[in-house]
């Protein structure tokens, strides 16, 4: 995968977010036309992340990298940028899945089970707070117990 021009870059984009847009190999126009469409898709992706908390979840590096490429006009020529703006996207991708929200709020309840647990005597329940699968059971189980009326 090529990621050193814009259009590199918007294919890369589109892959991560699982898009089903394809770039148009034989489209001609400007590199700045080509800026211009990378720097939509990476504000329309920020505008989503704050919205569902992703955006916080990053470190101020990677914000203010992302914010950066945002605001100045650069061409996405840089290799070094755009490899660093793919990750900074795929690690956005992760945080904002629905998976990640469920595992977190399971990890939290499976600490809490586990804690009362082991005060009412059950020495096996320190395992409960390093169990993956306990804790995404727990966070899809509240995720869908929160939906009911």
């Amino acid at each position: 995968m090529s990621v050193t021009n814009a259009r590199g870059l918007v294919e890369a984009i589109s892959r991560i977010m699982g898009r089903g847009q394809n770039v148009d190999q034989n489209r001609t126009g400007s590199d700045s036309h080509k800026s211009s469409s990378v720097r939509t898709i990476l504000a329309s992706q920020m505008a989503k992340a704050k919205r569902n908390g992703g955006w916080f979840r990053l470190s101020r590096l990677e914000r203010g990298l992302y914010s950066l490429a945002l605001r100045i006009n650069v061409r996405f020529e840089s290799t070094a940028l755009v490899r660093a703006l793919v990750s900074v996207l795929q690690k956005l991708r992760e945080l904002c899945s629905p998976i990640y929200e469920q595992l977190v709020k399971g990890t939290e309840r499976a600490w809490i089970f586990a804690e009362a647990a082991i005060k009412w005597g059950n020495s096996e329940a320190r395992s409960w707070k390093n169990d993956r699968a306990y804790a995404l059971f727990l966070g899809r189980f509240l995720t869908v117990w929160g939906r009911r009326p």
